[in-house]
């Protein structure tokens, strides 16, 4: 049985790339959904990191992206939202 992020090939478990995940006894390793991340291929995670509220990530990433000001996302985005007119937000990431 093989741990959990690693994939097969040729008969060796071999380490998922970053912004890849695979459960343990999986063949293959699969793209993390978007508003998701892992972002180290030495690590034995089996599965992806949620992005925070403020932050968001495409499929695949290996690190969640910073809202820029004037910007929000909740948790788990795979974009930031402008504010409303009338509204605003100074800082990154709130």
């Amino acid at each position: 049985i093989i741990e959990g992020g690693t994939g097969v090939e040729s008969s060796v478990c071999t380490d998922c790339a970053s912004g890849m995940f695979s459960p343990a006894g999986a063949s293959v390793c699969t793209s993390c959904d978007a508003g998701k991340y892992s972002s180290s291929p030495e690590s034995s995670d089996d599965v992806c990191v949620d992005c925070e509220a403020g932050k968001f990530a495409e499929q695949g990433s290996v690190a969640c992206s910073i809202c820029s000001a004037g910007r929000y996302s909740s948790a788990v985005s795979t974009s930031c939202t402008s504010c409303s007119p009338g509204k605003y937000i100074t800082d990154d990431a709130i």
